[in-house]
């Protein structure tokens, strides 16, 4: 009997952090049949990402010539030498997948220009996986969609949100909804033993610090909250600050000043082991200013049995069951935010019901085996 060869799937990941979409593709490479199917990982840069590759068995490539649409860049004159890097770059990927005799490429993120370029020169199927709900960059969003759906066989969407952005430009047959997953052999995390009645509750937001993460928000609505919540709870943001944004940190600390509830907010920075941070939070929030492609520290509390509340913008209306599961407020309306933060704080029986719905929720709908089911289904498809 004929052993099949497994083929060999190039990944290409622009950054080596531990956020979203780094954790959704270790998720996925820790689920994938690797009787059939060979994971290589190109990433941009070294970084923390890399280390946990190796636990995987996969040692990353380095390819420092990556081309990323960052959002500072396309609002700036460096979009221009980024336009005539392109094409040397889409050659050194070229011989990138030649030289590992990748059989298919797999852009992690849609901003990544080099995976399906270098894809398409090397004459190698491209699958271009769809994390984020873009802006419109100035018009570079439609020729983003228009090369996506050129270049690529098949288009994977994290959640409806994402997938509505190719109205238009992709045929149905070439879109896939899948929603990212989480080993659930290892997501299971009791929360520890907390002090009694006089104990602090906290209120964990975990990400990039950016303004679209609506941090800011966030303060104003816990600025609105009655003394005696704010007496018995605290704010923990965890995350460093986003590329292009340094000094962010210290204006959500000068904001918290000028709202008088400093003394209630604490910034932990990055963090890379979340899932322990998470059992000691109370509930988390994703205030997020406008849409998120699906908010994946939301799957990762809820599989904490965590209580959530996000805004109601892209992806997390599709994860949340509102009132059930979670809590969804309208996005930019710390007046609507307050009312939610005090219903959680207020209500233990409420905070343990839907921590026990969003466990449940993800068991069901997110795990990391359904997700890479669905996307070996894509490969072979394909290939």
């Amino acid at each position: 009997m004929t052993q099949t060869v497994p083929a060999r799937i190039l990944y290409v990941q622009h950054t080596a952090d531990l956020y979203g979409s780094s954790r959704a593709l270790l998720h996925l490479l820790g689920a994938l049949d690797r009787t059939r199917y060979t994971p290589l990982v190109a990433l941009a840069e070294p970084g923390p990402l890399a280390e946990h590759l190796r636990k995987l068995a996969i040692e990353p490539l380095i390819a420092p010539f990556m081309q990323t649409l960052w959002g500072q860049l396309v609002r700036s004159w460096r979009v221009l030498p980024f336009g005539l890097r392109l094409l040397p770059a889409a050659l050194a990927m070229r011989g990138l997948i030649r030289a590992q005799q990748a059989s298919l490429v797999h852009s992690n993120v849609w901003t990544i220009l080099s995976g399906a370029l270098g894809a398409r020169l090397a004459g190698v199927p491209h699958v271009w996986h769809v994390r984020e709900v873009l802006p419109a960059m100035g018009g570079l969003k439609r020729g983003l969609a228009r090369l996506s759906a050129l270049s690529s066989r098949r288009i994977i969407c994290i959640s409806q949100a994402t997938a509505a952005q190719f109205a238009g430009y992709a045929a149905a047959p070439q879109l896939r909804v899948v929603y990212d997953g989480l080993p659930l052999d290892t997501a299971l995390i009791k929360p520890v033993a907390r002090p009694g009645a006089a104990a602090e509750l906290l209120i964990g937001v975990v990400g990039r610090l950016h303004p679209q993460k609506g941090h800011a928000d966030l303060l104003r609505a816990y600025a609105l909250l009655a003394p005696q919540l704010r007496a018995t709870s605290r704010v923990v943001f965890v995350g460093g600050e986003a590329l292009g944004y340094a000094g962010y940190a210290g204006e959500l600390a000068g904001l918290a000043r000028a709202l008088g509830v400093a003394e209630r907010v604490m910034f932990s920075g990055f963090v890379e082991d979340v899932p322990p941070l998470l059992a000691t939070f109370d509930m988390l929030v994703l205030p997020a200013a406008r849409a998120e492609g699906l908010g994946g520290v939301l799957l990762e509390a809820m599989a904490a049995q965590l209580p959530v509340i996000a805004t109601r913008a892209g992806g997390p209306a599709e994860v949340i069951d509102d009132g059930l599961s979670g809590l969804l407020v309208p996005p930019q309306q710390p007046g609507a935010l307050v009312a939610a933060l005090a219903s959680l704080l207020s209500d233990p029986q409420l905070r343990e019901r839907m921590g026990l719905a969003g466990r449940r929720a993800v068991e069901q709908r997110f795990s990391a085996a359904r997700a890479a089911a669905q996307i070996e289904q894509i490969y072979q498809e394909i290939l």
